[in-house]
């Protein structure tokens, strides 16, 4: 292959490729939410990063509480 025809393949696929992004913006681009919108959810991002286990955490630890209420109770019950 020559080094015009090469030149005409990387052309086109680079216009293909600038053709696709501008599509893709295009259809989110219509969204422009709030700005206050865009740093809540960077926000929240940044807490999840931060502590991605967080709601896996407190789940745990309401489960671990109510497993030991209820070896409480049934303690309580076993020595009656």
């Amino acid at each position: 292959m020559d080094l015009s025809k090469a030149a005409i393949v990387v052309g086109i696929a680079l216009l293909i490729v600038i053709l696709f992004n501008l599509a893709i913006f295009s259809m989110f681009g219509r969204k422009r939410g709030n700005k206050n919108e865009t740093i809540d959810i960077l926000q929240r991002a940044f807490k999840t990063a931060r502590d991605p286990w967080k709601g896996e955490d407190n789940d745990l630890q309401e489960l671990a509480e109510r497993v030991k209420g209820l070896k409480k109770i049934g303690g309580e019950e076993e020595s009656r």
